[in-house]
């Protein structure tokens, strides 16, 4: 899997498909790889696991609500 940060724009570019957000510092707990902050969902997810590492927010009202994704960056 090739990950790389597009600081200038805002973007993370995961094998060729670019989505708002940015490379956090934090670690997986899973696989020890970096966390994505995705930007559309206002939440980290894994790449490699393919997860989200937050839970989803359970106000029906909140503006990040997120429906998740069968692949978390397409």
């Amino acid at each position: 899997m090739k990950i790389i940060e597009d600081i200038d724009k805002n973007e993370v570019i995961i094998n060729d498909i670019r989505i708002e957000g940015s490379i956090a510092d934090e670690k997986c707990p899973k696989c020890n790889n970096f966390l994505i902050l995705y930007e559309k969902y206002d939440s980290y997810f894994c790449a490699y696991c393919n997860e989200w590492t937050e839970r989803k927010c359970s106000d029906p009202d909140c503006f990040f609500v997120r429906i998740d994704p069968k692949n978390l960056y397409e």
